[in-house]
């Protein structure tokens, strides 16, 4: 609630005055005098009066006449003068024309309003509260008034609820507007039909999530068993495989192709410089009888044959080339009948030309295998 006192007050003066009955070379509206003094005389005396140290006074209509007659007053005001280039549009044009230059409590004062005594404190007696905008003064017995052309309002005990030239046509507009209120509340109500069918779709809809949401769940938490299963093993391994990687990847380990193939080629060299003293070794077993390393690493059929003969070494060696003269003399034995009938009377002599014969035989085969 405001309880400072009101200091400015805002005049409306810039019409022609043609309801007055100005036109032609007559005097504006503001010029127009009563009892010897113009009517801005009277509104800027009467505001001096009511306590107002400001006038804002807006101009129009020949606005530099008005203004030059009003400096020429003299009166104990400071005065603003604000210019409405649209001097024939309605007073609520002039009055935004002087928002800018208004203060926060104001008087508004037409300048054909006249009062015999000051009235303008009367709209601030009363502090303000916040469910009020404004204060107006109402005539409620007019005399001598031209209806047409007075500014009306219509009463709700002492609050306005329509103002205007013509109620009428307020009271139009305040049917449209009543009217479009309904418009509104219908929209409304289609809105809410709207967001009941949503919330019936919604309740259709809630049992089958509320029993999706539980399998939903235990798959999360399955999935989150097979990961945990997993990760153990996987954390385990990791760290071979990394170490796995770091020595595959190592110099050392890029390195081993090139050092074993260094290395066989070490061994061939070895190998060649062998040589020479495999064949000293080779021409050494040769002069004493014993067998050749390349003969012990080919490891011929007939040698180990007789080498591991339980029986003596004479007689194994004799089987085979007995059988092989054998077979060689064969042929003979059938055609000649003496020969046999003298191996079977004498079978010593037989049994000693066998042993010789294996004799003579593994001395060939001695000799064989030291030429080899």
């Amino acid at each position: 609630m405001s309880t400072a006192p009101v200091r400015q007050t805002v005049i409306l003066a810039a019409g022609a005055g043609t309801r007055l009955g100005q036109s032609g070379d007559a005097d504006p509206k503001p010029l127009v005098t009563v009892g010897g003094i113009p009517l801005i005389g009277h509104a800027l005396r009467h505001a001096h009066a009511s306590g107002c140290t400001e006038a804002i006074v807006v101009i129009g209509y020949e606005g530099q006449r008005v203004r030059a007659a009003i400096e020429g007053i003299g009166v104990p005001l400071a005065v603003r003068f604000v210019s409405n280039p649209e001097p024939d549009t309605p007073n609520g044009r002039s009055l935004l024309v002087a928002e800018s230059c208004a203060a926060g409590q104001f008087y508004l004062q037409m300048v054909d309003h006249l009062f015999t005594e000051p009235v303008l404190p009367l709209l601030s007696a009363v502090p303000f509260d916040a469910h009020t905008d404004g204060r107006v003064l109402v005539d409620r017995a007019p005399v001598d008034l031209d209806v047409d052309d007075a500014t009306k309002v219509r009463l709700a005990r002492d609050r306005v609820t329509a103002i205007g030239k013509s109620v009428e046509q307020f009271r139009r507009g305040v049917n449209e507007f009543a009217k479009g209120i309904e418009n509104f509340n219908a929209t409304m109500e289609n809105l809410n039909a709207i967001a009941a069918r949503i919330n019936g779709l919604l309740d259709e809809v809630e049992e089958p999530i509320r029993a999706f949401v539980p399998q939903v769940t235990r798959s999360i938490k399955a999935a989150d068993a097979v990961i945990t299963q997993i990760s153990g093993p996987i954390d385990r391994v990791t760290p071979g495989i990394n170490r796995l990687a770091e020595t595959l990847s190592s110099p050392v380990f890029n390195r081993m192709p090139n050092d074993i193939g260094a290395f066989l080629d070490a061994l061939g060299d070895i190998s060649q410089r062998m040589q020479p003293l495999s064949q000293m070794a080779e021409t050494a077993g040769g002069l004493f009888g014993l067998r050749s390393l390349s003969s012990a690493l080919r490891g011929a059929t007939p040698a180990r044959t007789v080498e591991r003969a339980p029986s003596s070494p004479a007689a194994s060696t004799a089987t085979a080339p007995t059988a092989t003269k054998a077979a060689a003399t064969r042929p003979a034995a059938k055609k000649t009948g003496t020969r046999k009938t003298a191996a079977k009377k004498n079978p010593a002599k037989k049994t000693a030309a066998r042993k010789t014969t294996a004799k003579r035989a593994s001395t060939k085969k001695a000799a064989t295998k030291r030429s080899r």
